[in-house]
């Protein structure tokens, strides 16, 4: 399987479309073998505070709000309304990296920010930076491939597998339209899918059948 419509995205499950491996606890191994439609808000919640799968929760936060409505104003604050402005509050004090590598899901947060962060308790000027960040494309170079090859010299399963996240991450950025450039000695390419990243990143990198894997096991999200 290599792609799916967000449309369908309810009958998966989160570890059939990604295969996170870096810092998960037992409870975000169970959300991730629910069926996404069984994903409750307070799930996403977690997953987005543990940083684990983070986009696909991202992406699964931005539709919960767009489908479901946003109920953080409710001066009840019922389970519900808190849930969701803590959501919302931890989408965004995500680092800026983060919305480079997610641009689509930036910009469908922004204007969901910009009428209902109020409701968020965080100071002005955290809400002001996320709401005026201006994304770039995202440029790869032989800093990146030295630092992957450093993480992999550790030789330990955390930083190997932040070795893989890094190039993960990649792929996302690209099949979800983010502009991306390899510069490396005196050419530039530009990244235009996994096949790319392959090409002209992964063959760069110590035991690149392992990056391959990595990115086979991401699934392309259309939406």
């Amino acid at each position: 399987m290599k792609e799916i419509n967000i449309k369908d995205i309810g009958n998966f499950r989160l570890n059939e479309l990604s295969d996170y491996y870096f810092n998960t606890t037992e409870l975000t191994r169970k959300i991730a073998n629910k069926k996404i439609k069984d994903v409750s808000t307070s799930d996403i919640l977690h997953l987005i505070r543990r940083q684990n799968y983070t986009d696909l929760a991202t992406l699964l936060a931005i539709k919960d709000f767009e489908t479901n409505g946003f109920y953080g104003f409710s001066f009840n604050y019922d389970d519900k309304s808190i849930t969701q402005q803590d959501l919302l509050k931890e989408l965004l004090i995500l680092d800026d990296k983060f919305w480079e590598h997610n641009q689509i899901s930036f910009h469908q947060l922004k204007p969901i920010a910009e009428k209902n962060a109020t409701y968020v308790n965080l100071p002005d000027k955290l809400v002001r930076q996320f709401i005026e960040l201006k994304l770039e494309p995202i440029i790869w170079t032989s800093e990146e491939i030295e630092r992957i090859k450093s993480l992999v010299d550790m030789d330990a399963a955390s930083t190997v597998h932040s070795a893989w996240e890094m190039v993960r991450q990649l792929k996302r950025a690209v099949e979800d339209g983010t502009k991306v450039v390899f510069k490396w000695k005196e050419n530039s390419f530009d990244i235009t899918n996994s096949a790319d990243i392959k090409q002209q990143i992964v063959r760069l990198l110590p035991h690149p059948t392992d990056f391959e894997k990595a990115i086979d096991k991401e699934v392309k999200i259309c939406r």
